[in-house]
């Protein structure tokens, strides 16, 4: 899995302001990300080709370009060239060879995405969500995306913040697809309400994860009797250094109100944020873990039948 063939989520758009480069890893490369003298977002090699320091240790010239910290040589963001190099006399040019690559980078959604594939000219399809933004925020995960993914789907209370709601490990049904998306529901309810046991009719909340065509984008939501969508939080991954996976989160209230509300009342009062990730994961309990619904998620993927293949081959080894 490599940045140059994908779009990936590097930054919160809220992250990147005037003169205030920042520097983001992504699928092994080393990125400096920032904005022009028109506000327009760049991303460049985060590697000075002089003496190799990070060009998000230095600022933005005036010009619009981006200046390194150590001697000074200063880039194009849309190129890529260097345009100046301090100790050059007047009569001297810039060479043509010296210079960093340059990355395309978007803005779509609250998330500023970053490709290096040239012909890739289709910018990333993203689902805007409905509701008003509440909170969005960044967090890093020790998980690859695969075994992040996988985790989620067997077991979405040790990754995601569900304060006040207690899920189960009963599935409403089995895993589908639905608009490419694969979706799973698992019953959910309100601690108060009832023990945690019964049928699936007597939950009266319903925790639904659809990790979304390309295995890089997930929504969790909360869906209480009726179908109501109390709340819904969209996920972007994108793998960062070390086996380290970089969550870009935002959560909305599609309603104007109602049980929605009183639940963000209670997750605040509580110092949570509904559905985002949790900032400390239990890696003991994540280890025993058992495979649920990611088995057939990793075997399955591109069936529009996930247990049908799996049945068969089970028959065919008897």
């Amino acid at each position: 899995m490599t940045s140059r063939n994908q779009w990936w989520p590097v930054a919160l758009i809220s992250e990147v302001q005037a003169n205030t480069p920042i520097g983001v890893s992504v699928a092994g490369e080393e990125i400096v990300v920032f904005r022009d003298n028109t506000g327009t977002v760049r991303a460049l090699e985060n590697r000075c080709p002089h003496r190799r320091v990070p060009l998000s240790l230095g600022k933005v010239r005036p010009e619009g370009w981006l200046q390194c910290g150590y001697h000074g040589w200063s880039f194009d963001g849309a190129t890529g060239q260097c345009k100046a190099i301090p100790n050059l006399r007047q009569s001297e040019q810039v060479p043509g060879a010296y210079g960093v690559y340059a990355y395309r980078a978007v803005e779509q959604n609250g998330l500023i995405y970053v490709s290096t594939d040239a012909e890739v000219l289709e910018v990333p399809a993203i689902r805007a969500g409905n509701g008003e933004v509440l909170a969005s925020g960044r967090q890093m995960i020790g998980l690859g995306m695969e075994e992040l993914l996988a985790a989620l789907l067997d077991g979405p209370d040790l990754l995601a913040q569900s304060a006040g709601v207690r899920l189960s490990d009963i599935l409403v049904a089995d895993p589908e697809r639905r608009e490419g998306a694969l979706v799973m529901e698992r019953a959910a309810f309100w601690p108060s309400q009832m023990p945690f046991y019964g049928f699936v009719h007597q939950y009266r909340l319903l925790f639904r994860l659809a990790i979304l065509p390309g295995d890089r984008e997930c929504e969790l939501s909360l869906v209480a009797e009726g179908g109501e969508v109390l709340a819904t939080a969209h996920w972007a991954m994108a793998p960062s250094a070390r086996g380290v996976t970089a969550i870009f989160w935002q959560l909305r209230l599609p309603g104007a109100g109602g049980m929605g509300r009183l639940w963000l009342q209670l997750c605040q009062r509580l110092g949570k944020a509904p559905l985002a990730p949790r900032s400390r994961v239990d890696f003991q309990a994540l280890s025993t873990l058992l495979a649920g619904p990611s088995h057939y998620w990793t075997r399955q993927a591109e069936s529009p039948s996930l247990y049908g293949d799996l049945l068969l081959t089970q028959r065919a080894k008897r």
